[in-house]
């Protein structure tokens, strides 16, 4: 009876410990898989998404940027005829989010942008940014909700990646 006991403190004292690990351990994970993370904010993307996977506002139409609504439907235009080429950057084998609407924003027009993201790690968080050099201002035009994973997002990374090592880390 007391060995029964001292093993299961041993194993209590374990899992104790692997339970305090798992900061470094998702972090890890984070850094093992930092393309998977870009590669699903850059879907988003190209699907139009933003980090609360909501689509991405303002559209071509509403953008101040275009003086008028023919110079707004001009560049939708244009950007509707190279989906099916940006849609070919699409990396993971599963959509997350439907086709956006054509006057929706993609965030792509030549990939500096989108090539130009890094991942930092720490304290079992994650930061997604990029050195493209206007990238602080597309950032801002789209409420700071550009850098990050929505929810359908999370939830595919959760379950395909730090789910399953957490579990082994924690010997379950």
């Amino acid at each position: 009876m007391k060995q029964q006991l001292r093993n299961k403190i041993r194993q209590f004292n374990k899992l104790s410990q692997a339970i305090k690990e798992i900061p470094q351990v998702a972090d890890k994970v984070v850094s093992d898989n930092a393309d998977i993370l870009k590669s699903l904010n850059r879907d988003q993307m190209l699907l139009g998404r933003n980090t609360d996977g909501e689509l991405f506002s303002p559209t071509y139409q509403q953008d101040p940027y275009f003086k008028t609504k023919d110079q707004a439907d001009w560049y939708a235009g244009m950007k509707y005829r190279l989906e099916g080429e940006h849609r070919s950057f699409i990396w993971n084998p599963v959509y997350l989010y439907p086709e956006k609407p054509k006057n929706v924003p993609n965030l792509i027009v030549t990939g500096s942008f989108h090539d130009h993201m890094f991942i930092t790690t720490g304290n079992g968080q994650y930061t997604i940014e990029s050195t493209y050099v206007e990238s602080k201002d597309i950032e801002k035009k789209y409420n700071n909700k550009v850098f990050g994973l929505a929810p359908k997002s999370k939830e595919y990374f959760w379950q395909e990646y730090l789910r399953k090592e957490l579990l082994k880390h924690l010997g379950l």
